[in-house]
């Protein structure tokens, strides 16, 4: 018979011991997990249940809701209908492939030809009625900028068109005569890309300024204003590219910064709309209204929209500024604030009271860049 040396036996008494004293600690860590997890349920299902509602505003009102809530969509206006193209949409932020279509006319929602895949954070222009696609990302996990453009024709499908000199999402983009002018976004460089539509030819133009995403553009007397943006914190920068010099100049900055907005361009005076801080603390949604004037000189407030968003489908008909969905959280907060809103301003007693008159036209006629 083999004799256990003394310290051998107390083996299996200690072993136990630092299982016991494991398991206790597990199910300590396992407690607060879950006791967090129910927590942070419950603040967002608070958050959910008391996500803001639209104010009476006045120069707004509210239309018909879309077909579901859904943001970070692109959009376009084409013969009185605004086309709203993926998206994110549900708690859990899945990537949309449909498109819903706005008849302006009757105020009417309907499903449009949906794409073969899913996109956001894509951008949009129109071209006679031809609708143009552009960049985006395919998931929530991978942001990994698409190069792909699409076209969506009257009575047909989207079929492919071109290949991007490089990947954009969070991107702006514009049309010009028969000319696609991509502007900013998360890519490889900041260049401009300018896609000929007639020739189909890329070339690539002036890098936009102060390297930016989540900003918006319009097209004004033949240039390009490429407005707001962020890149971590949002900026009121304003720079206007002069495609005839392949130029851009800095701008009037706008009066707060901004990102992720609605634009619109109504009788040459430029309207931005609604912004987005994603920072968790000091960050938030602004439902700030601004306008420039074609003759005037600085940004002016306006009337703030009823509910404000960020990443929603925008675009002007009829001199109307509409604004569709979006999120009314900021951040990861936005997938539980995505709305169905559908907001339009016409500037009939708009005019926040504390407002100065406009600024009486400029002896030349009033300046196409702000600042100049």
């Amino acid at each position: 018979m083999i004799a256990l040396k003394p310290h051998a036996r107390w083996l299996p008494y200690w072993g136990m011991l630092a299982l016991r004293l494991l398991w206790r600690i597990v199910k300590i860590v396992l407690s607060l997990v879950v006791g967090i997890a129910v927590v942070g349920v419950i603040w967002l299902l608070v958050l959910k249940t008391t996500n803001p509602k639209p104010v009476d505003s006045a120069g707004w009102e509210l239309g018909l809701a879309m077909p579901e809530p859904r943001g970070e969509s692109a959009s376009a206006l084409v013969d009185g209908q605004l086309i709203v193209i993926g998206g994110l949409r549900g708690t859990l932020g899945s990537v949309s492939a449909d498109v819903s279509v706005l008849d302006l006319e009757s105020g009417s929602w309907k499903s449009g030809q949906g794409l073969q895949r899913g996109v956001h954070h894509a951008a949009a222009a129109a071209v006679d009625k031809d609708v143009y696609l552009s960049g985006g990302a395919r998931s929530t996990t991978n942001w990994e900028p698409v190069d792909d453009v699409l076209r969506l024709r009257p009575g047909k499908g989207w079929d492919f068109v071109a290949t991007m000199p490089e990947g954009r999402q969070g991107h702006a983009m514009v049309s010009i005569g028969d000319k696609l002018y991509i502007v900013g976004g998360v890519g490889t460089t900041d260049d401009t890309l300018i896609y000929d539509i007639s020739d189909r030819l890329w070339t690539r133009g002036a890098p936009l300024p102060g390297d930016r995403n989540h900003l918006r553009a319009i097209v004004r007397n033949g240039h390009v204003w490429a407005l707001g943006g962020r890149s971590g914190k949002p900026t009121g920068r304003v720079d206007v590219y002069y495609p005839e010099d392949d130029e851009w100049k800095e701008g009037l900055p706008l009066p707060e910064p901004m990102s992720a907005m609605a634009v619109g361009v109504i009788d040459d005076d430029v309207h931005v709309v609604g912004s987005e801080d994603p920072s968790f603390l000091g960050g938030g949604v602004s439902s700030s209204h601004y306008v420039f004037r074609a003759k005037g000189s600085r940004w002016k407030q306006l009337a703030r929209e009823p509910l404000g968003v960020h990443g929603a489908a925008y675009g002007v008909w009829d001199e109307a500024l509409v604004v569709a969905g979006g999120a009314a959280r900021n951040g990861a907060l936005s997938v539980i604030s995505w709305t169905d809103a559908t907001q339009l301003f016409t500037e009939d007693d708009a005019a926040l009271p504390n407002e100065p008159a406009d600024d009486p036209p400029p002896e030349d006629g009033g300046s196409e860049l702000p600042g100049e």
